[in-house]
């Protein structure tokens, strides 16, 4: 693992005569460490920093210090730690699912799929109002897998549709079509 630039400062001078001289060596060797190494170099930490603000960056061990992605390196938006995971909304994910039946009561009308379990999460959440709704914190690009179970009570041929609304308009070109020709 690549180190830090090492810089030790020289004693400071009793002399204040000197001061200047002295600035200017320390100067020059600190200049010198950090044309060391020109890639920036981040400490590993395990435990988070005591005094953060917006934009910083920290490499977290994800042992004794996991901000929700493990060993990552992240940045502090402001309010929590998010993980360098690429795009925008950088490390976010969510895991969402039911537990109910949903059966649709209509032919050709459109149902929203009730979320009532939720896992692991961070960065989007089911709507407090609208469970039928996930709010994204950050807007972005996002890979979203979806898998349903279906079943039918009769032997007639029952095609579904499934199709993601992006605040509440349809997604083009992202329908996913199931067609059941026999019951159970």
């Amino acid at each position: 693992m690549a180190q830090a630039p090492k810089y030790v400062p020289n004693p400071v001078p009793a002399n204040s005569e000197d001061l200047p001289r002295y600035i200017f060596e320390e100067l020059t060797k600190l200049q010198g460490a950090l044309q060391e190494n020109p890639i920036a170099f981040i400490e590993e930490k395990n435990v988070a920093p005591s005094r953060v603000k917006q934009g910083d960056i920290a490499y977290a061990d994800g042992t004794n210090w996991n901000p929700g992605q493990g060993e990552n390196l992240y940045y502090y938006d402001g309010t929590v730690w998010r993980a360098f995971a690429g795009g925008s909304g950088a490390g976010d994910f969510g895991f969402f699912s039911s537990t109910v039946d949903q059966s649709p009561t209509l032919a050709d009308t459109a149902y929203g799929i009730t979320w009532n379990t939720t896992g692991d999460k961070q960065g989007i959440t089911v709507d407090g109002t609208d469970t039928t709704k996930l709010n994204f914190t950050h807007t972005g690009k996002y890979y979203i897998s979806f898998h349903a179970s279906l079943t039918a009570d009769s032997a007639s041929t029952k095609t579904v549709y499934f199709f993601p609304k992006i605040n509440g308009a349809t997604s083009a070109a992202s329908t996913i079509i199931s067609t059941l020709h026999e019951n159970g």
